[in-house]
């Protein structure tokens, strides 16, 4: 005869995502939290920089280096989030509203900063880096890119991807692929999760897979780390 617990568990999907949480370390791994604040700091000095004048050496590569780092992380954190239970739609729309919240604001003053600076005819304007397309058409995909998170699906390159002239923010498209696959895998069962997580792969592209290995990464180290303690 089951127990009392077990019982309780099985009435109460709540009841179990608490008792999930207890088999989590409440204290993470200090390492990941110094690797994550060393590299966000790389990606500042990489973008914020101009290597020809503040250092004899091109830095852009450090920022570049952390790139793997930042899956990593981020695929540790939302296993995390994703293992503690919910449900799968409202889990997977909860990360979209919290990254159009943080990303719209951000990629509209990066507009206005773009119109500004093909106005005053800076630098920057002739470099490969930049897209001065501002045209209703050009301007129209990249706001649908943006609400979509679908910018760099396909994509054979990410020079030119993003939102307007900010090509940093093609990593979130990767980020949010990786994350109705991993919330799948969690949060889904049976047939329904094969064809979620099959269905994510086709709609992002080859280009996206080729980093999930560094994401799924992140993963196995939250369950290395979950089943060690």
């Amino acid at each position: 005869m089951p127990s009392q617990s077990l019982r309780v568990r099985q009435l109460n999907p709540a009841a179990l995502a608490v008792e999930r949480r207890a088999h989590i370390p409440q204290q993470y791994s200090a390492f990941i939290h110094l690797w994550r604040i060393l590299a966000t700091a790389a990606v500042f000095i990489g973008h914020a920089t101009k290597p020809d004048i503040l250092f004899d050496v091109d830095v852009a590569i450090i920022g570049r280096a952390t790139i793997p780092t930042f899956l990593l992380i981020s695929g540790y954190f939302t296993t995390l989030s994703m293992y503690t239970g919910g449900r799968f739609l409202k889990k997977v729309a909860k990360r979209y509203y919290i990254m159009l919240t943080v990303f719209i604001p951000a990629s509209f003053l990066i507009f206005f900063m773009d119109l500004y600076i093909v106005h005053a005819g800076a630098p920057l304007v002739d470099t490969f880096k930049f897209d001065p397309d501002l045209s209703l058409a050009r301007v129209a995909l990249d706001i649908f890119n943006l609400f979509t998170f679908s910018g760099e699906y396909w994509s054979r390159t990410t020079v030119g991807q993003g939102v307007f002239s900010n090509q940093a923010i093609w990593i979130i498209d990767y980020i949010m692929a990786y994350t109705v696959m991993t919330a799948a895998f969690y949060l889904l069962s049976g047939w329904l999760r094969v064809l979620t997580i099959v269905g994510a792969m086709a709609v992002a592209g080859v280009p996206v897979l080729l980093l999930s290995p560094l994401w799924f990464g992140g993963v196995l180290i939250f369950e290395i780390q979950r089943r060690w303690y």
